[in-house]
């Protein structure tokens, strides 16, 4: 089969491999063999729950750092997404994580009165009742997001969330209401 009128002209021809282009390279999309190594979600059989940690910069961020210091180590399905500010996260940022198919939302804030702005952490307590009524009324159980306040002087204090946080995860894994 012949390639473009240039490659006629100059008298080549040019096989066009099944999944790869003319210059040879394999081209985007599904390798092959990875559809068996994957369940039907497209993860990995085994992996741990998909989670993402929301965690103000100044104490919960420190005492992540302070755990990962100590040999604390979590799995690589969690992601950790610093923000200035707990107080400055919205429902619609809480909403868009569980769209994505995030499995939980833990959002890590300052101690009372050790907020850098004020009254951050107070105002993202109310922000995780609202949302949590929202994802009730949406049939996704409302315990999959945390909230936890935390001092960033120990890892221990992060340990101590991240684990309670996935038992309790743990519980409602799988369990969704059914919506009318």
């Amino acid at each position: 089969m012949a390639g473009s009128k240039r490659e006629k002209r100059a008298g080549v021809k040019v096989k066009k491999a099944a999944g790869k282009t003319r210059s040879g390279k394999r081209r985007a999309g599904r390798r092959p063999g990875k559809a068996q190594a994957k369940g039907a979600t497209g993860r990995r059989a085994g992996a741990g729950p998909r989670l993402a940690i929301i965690a103000c910069t100044w104490h919960p961020l420190e005492s992540i750092e302070n755990a990962a210091r100590e040999g604390y180590t979590y799995g690589p399905d969690i992601l950790v997404l610093p923000v200035r500010c707990t107080g400055a996260v919205t429902v619609a940022n809480i909403l868009r994580l569980f769209a994505k198919g995030l499995e939980g939302v833990l959002v890590l804030g300052c101690k009372e009165g050790d907020c850098h702005y004020f009254n951050g952490s107070e105002r993202c307590g109310e922000i995780i009742e609202e949302t949590r009524e929202i994802l009730e009324w949406g049939g996704i159980a409302p315990e999959r997001l945390g909230f936890t306040l935390i001092s960033g002087s120990e890892g221990r204090n992060f340990e101590d969330a991240l684990d309670a946080y996935m038992k309790d995860l743990k519980k409602t894994r799988g369990r969704r209401k059914r919506v009318a």
